[in-house]
């Protein structure tokens, strides 16, 4: 045996806890349950980020069309 494979073999042992510990939490059903949750939060995040810019499309959308037209003159998308 080399010194290169007492090195492996000593670090092996000692992460073999490690592996353990992390196959049993990737066999947990709370890991998928947290992975589950984050991913519909960061989609809910998405669409409200989404919603907020539409709005404000909308808004400056709006004002920009008011600005232009002349005094009196009625809005037909508004109206």
């Amino acid at each position: 045996m080399t010194a290169i494979d007492a090195g492996a073999s000593s670090i092996s042992l000692r992460a073999a806890p490690a592996v353990a510990a992390i196959r049993s939490a990737w066999l947990a059903p709370g890991f998928y349950l947290a992975l589950v949750f984050g991913a519909l939060m960061l989609l809910a995040i998405g669409f409200i980020l989404l919603w907020r810019l539409v709005s404000t499309i909308r808004r400056a959308k709006a004002r920009s069309t008011r600005r232009s037209m002349p005094p009196g003159a009625v809005n037909m998308h508004h109206a």
